[in-house]
């Protein structure tokens, strides 16, 4: 039995780190690599008082940069905000999981700088003495942050009216 494959919608190509709305419409990629910076963050007893070393690298997806022609920066994602942005955002968030916090991340990227889309990777790198770094990667465009804002409005709802109300194991 033969089976048909469907045009995928989106083409990731990984290696080069670049992403296409449609092979006809690539996206041009502003990137930030190897971003560190000390939070504290994590579930375990030794991430709770201490800040310890993460690192960012943020990809994020415009299509036909007008800066390329312009030579203006108003036309493009200005990585040195976002750079700012997300040291601050270190210094002062309450998120225990690098899944949380590159969530954030990935929102405040697609609403305030432009992107269409964006991958995420937040790493601990000095986590574990036998392995160079765990964490997270996540990719994210416009259309999956508008699916997820009603999911997460129930799951807040649900989470205030749970609240209280589950007993602690």
């Amino acid at each position: 039995m033969k089976i048909k494959e469907k045009n995928p919608q989106h083409h990731y190509l990984t290696d080069f780190d670049s992403h296409h709305d449609s092979l006809e419409n690539p996206l041009d990629i502003v990137y930030i690599r190897n971003l560190k910076g000390k939070t504290i963050i994590g579930i375990c007893d030794d991430e709770l008082h201490v800040p310890q070393e993460i690192t960012v690298n943020v990809s994020m997806g415009i299509s036909s940069i007008k800066a390329c022609n312009s030579d203006n920066i108003d036309h493009t994602i200005d990585y040195d905000k976002v750079r700012f942005t997300i040291l601050k955002i270190m210094e002062n968030h309450n998120y225990k999981l690098l899944e949380s916090f590159a969530e954030n991340l990935a929102n405040l990227i697609l609403e305030n700088f432009g992107a269409y889309w964006v991958r995420i990777n937040v790493a601990k790198p000095n986590k574990y003495n036998d392995v160079d770094s765990v964490g997270i990667i996540i990719e994210r465009n416009k259309y999956s942050k508008n699916q997820r804002s009603s999911f997460n409005k129930t799951q807040h709802i649900l989470k205030i009216i749970g609240a209280g109300h589950v007993p602690k194991t």
